[in-house]
C-alpha cells in the first residue's frame, strides 16, 4: 500500500511546512487539477497539505476507499479544527502515523461535495476572493467590517422545502458547528451525525444589528429566523444566487439539491 502527498503552494502558510516534509524527507506532488492521475490501485491515503479549499477540492474525486491526511497550512483550516486536528505540522504528520481512521458525513450541493459548511448571501460575500488575501485569517474580518459599513445585496426571496423567506441576510448549510474558527453558526452540527443543519436570518435594518449578529456568533450561536435539521433539502431563488462552502464559490443558480452522503469520507484523525 502506497500513499500520495498533494501539496497547495499557494494555501496561506504553505512556506512554513515546506522545512518540515523536507526535514522527513516526504516526497511530495504539488496539488493541480490533475491531481487524481498520480492515484494508483495500491494508494491507501492522500495526504493533503493545504486548507479548506484544497480538501474540497480533494474530496471530489476521492476514491471512496482512500483515507484523508491533513498538514493543515491554509487560512482558516475549518475543516481540520472540527477535527481536533494540531495546527503544527509535526504533531499534524504524528497523528496521521497513527493511522486513527473515522468515517465523516459530507454534504452534496447540486452534485458538488463539502466538508464544513457555507452559505448564500452575507458569508458567501466575506469569503469571495480578495486583494487582501494576503492578510491570513484576519482577511475575514477585515471583509465583515467592509460589507457592514458599506452594504451588500440582500437574497429577495429563497424558498426552503415550501418555506418562502423575503430580504435575507444569509441561509447557512452546516456539517459542523463553526466557521472563520471562532464564529459559531450550527451550535449542534456535527459531521457524523447524518444530517444536514440550515439556519435563516433575516437582513439586520442597521449595523448594530449586524455587531449582535456577529456577538451571538462569538458567544455561541445566531437566533436565527428559522432553523431545520435534515436529510435533504431543496432550496430556490428568484435571483442567480452563489453558494460559498469550504472557503470557495462552489455552485450558482437559482435551485440547488441539497443532501447528506452518510459516512463517505474517510479520515485520519
Amino acid at each position: 500500500m502506497s500513499s500520495l502527498c498533494l501539496f497547495n503552494p499557494r494555501a496561506g502558510r504553505a512556506k512554513e511546512v515546506v522545512p518540515f516534509l523536507r526535514e522527513y524527507g516526504i516526497s511530495y506532488t504539488i496539488l493541480t487539477s490533475a491531481w487524481s492521475n498520480r492515484l494508483e490501485d495500491s494508494t491507501e491515503d492522500v495526504i493533503i497539505v493545504g486548507g479548506d479549499g484544497s480538501v474540497n477540492g480533494i474530496i471530489q474525486q476521492l476514491p471512496q476507499h482512500v483515507t484523508v491526511g491533513i498538514l493543515p497550512c491554509g487560512k482558516a483550516n475549518d475543516f481540520a479544527y472540527a477535527l481536533g486536528l494540531p495546527m503544527s505540522a509535526k504533531k499534524a504528520f504524528d497523528r496521521i502515523q497513527r493511522k486513527n481512521v473515522h468515517s465523516i458525513d459530507l454534504v452534496s450541493i447540486n452534485g458538488i461535495k463539502m466538508a464544513t459548511g457555507g452559505s448564500f448571501g452575507f458569508v458567501a460575500h466575506v469569503c469571495e476572493p480578495t486583494r487582501y488575501s494576503n492578510l491570513g485569517n484576519a482577511v475575514y474580518v477585515f471583509k465583515t467590517l467592509q460589507l457592514m459599513l458599506f452594504g451588500y445585496p440582500a437574497l429577495h426571496t429563497i424558498n426552503i422545502n415550501g418555506q418562502t423567506f423575503k430580504n435575507l441576510m444569509l441561509v447557512c448549510i452546516m456539517n459542523q458547528s463553526k466557521l472563520a474558527r471562532h464564529f459559531t453558526l450550527a451550535p449542534g452540527a456535527k459531521n457524523n451525525d447524518g444530517v444536514i443543519e440550515i439556519g435563516v436570518m433575516k437582513k439586520p435594518r442597521s449595523f448594530i444589528g449586524h455587531i449582535k449578529f456577529l456577538l451571538d456568533c462569538l458567544k455561541g450561536g445566531p437566533k436565527y429566523d428559522y432553523y431545520v435539521r435534515g436529510k435533504q433539502f431543496t432550496i430556490t431563488s428568484d435571483d442567480t444566487i452563489s453558494f460559498n462552502g469550504d472557503g470557495e464559490t462552489l455552485t450558482r443558480g437559482k435551485k440547488f439539491d441539497v443532501r447528506v452522503v452518510p459516512k463517505s469520507l474517510k479520515v485520519y484523525q
